[in-house]
């Protein structure tokens, strides 16, 4: 897990086809032939956001490979997830609560264009009362449990969004 904690890399990260990027180099490394070719775009358009994320350390490059003709680099995430530093919006939290609904409506659009069944995506949403403190307390469990279980090579790729905050039922 690492802290994004400047403004520039966070921009660069919550890009929509920049996030699809960094899931798929988390999920494993690749060239951007390869990503351009999952993603069903142009190659030079792949090679200007990977640039951008990799300037920012967000991907980094991991080894080369030859396909026929020059070597091409091989990018992986540097993280497998990434956490916003509430310090980058000391002041402005209406800009923090707007990335972070920004991030959860990108998992929401996956979840929507997912090709998996109801049965197999796992989505609670509940009201609790709970001190500050408790808030910070499930995040961090949250984020244990993920580093403590580890990746199955075998498995399938998952996604896990995951939000602590207060707000009212009503939605007053």
């Amino acid at each position: 897990m690492r802290s994004v904690t400047d403004v520039e890399a966070l921009r660069a990260l919550t890009d929509p086809l920049r996030q699809r990027i960094v899931d798929l180099l988390t999920a494993s490394p690749a060239t951007a032939t390869e990503i351009a070719r999952k993603l069903k775009l142009p190659r030079t358009r792949i090679y200007y956001h990977l640039d951008l994320l990799e300037g920012h350390e967000l991907v980094r490059v991991v080894g080369h490979r030859e396909a026929g003709g020059p070597a091409e680099r091989i990018y992986a995430s540097t993280a497998d997830a990434f956490v916003v530093s509430p310090s980058i919006f000391a002041g402005r939290e209406r800009d923090l609560n707007a990335v972070r609904a920004q991030l959860l409506e990108g998992a929401a659009h996956d979840l929507r264009t997912s090709h998996a069944t109801g049965d197999e995506a796992v989505v609670v949403r509940a009201y609790r009362q709970f001190s500050e403190e408790q808030r910070r307390e499930l995040a961090a469990a949250f984020a244990a449990l993920l580093e403590r279980i580890p990746d199955d090579p075998a498995g399938e790729m998952c996604a896990v969004a995951y939000a602590v905050f207060p707000c009212s039922p009503s939605g007053e």
